[in-house]
């Protein structure tokens, strides 16, 4: 006669089966629950990449500054974002979006990325992080779009001590920004 044991299910009942039956089942739940997470998790990751562009101090002004990059931006997702950290710390100004500078005029830089075929792509600034960061955004670069520089000027001088570039998709995330 086959050794039983009883198993105790989720919802309540249980039910006598026959133990070498049991551990087979069990396995077969195991990968099942494996696979389930592994399904889930996957399907949760968040299409996003990014680098830095730059992280030595660089002066803009009225002239464009062109910076090239070491390694090519590909426009992987739907959305592509410019970082642009601002030292020393400035006065956000939110009507028009730009920082206030010393002197009190509000400046609104231009950012644009370059492809090596020199199609430009201006980005718009669309905000401000703690009065030290301007965030430009563009969404209108189809995918795959390879870029080899980033241009910026400024009607009024500031130095940047940091550029950073993202990709991403806005479904991916709660709120749609990363």
């Amino acid at each position: 006669m086959p050794e039983c044991a009883l198993v105790q299910w989720p919802w309540g009942t249980s039910k006598k089966v026959n133990k070498e039956m049991h551990s087979t089942g069990a396995r077969s739940i195991c990968c099942i629950a494996l696979f389930a997470m592994i399904a889930f998790t996957a399907g949760c990751r968040q299409r996003v990449t990014g680098a830095a562009i730059s992280n030595a101090p660089t002066s803009i002004s009225e002239q464009w500054t062109t910076i090239p990059l070491i390694h090519p931006a590909v426009a992987k997702w739907d959305v592509q974002l410019i970082y642009v950290t601002v030292s020393p710390k400035f006065r956000p100004n939110y009507s028009p979006l730009g920082m206030q500078l010393e002197d009190g005029s509000t400046v609104t830089p231009e950012v644009e990325l370059v492809s090596k075929t020199g199609e430009e792509q201006r980005f718009r600034l669309v905000g401000v992080i703690n009065g030290e960061q301007l965030v430009f955004r563009n969404d209108q670069i189809a995918r795959s779009s390879t870029f080899a520089e980033v241009r910026i000027r400024s009607p009024k001088p500031f130095v940047c001590s940091r550029i950073s570039w993202m990709s991403y998709m806005p479904q991916d995330t709660k709120n749609g920004i990363p």
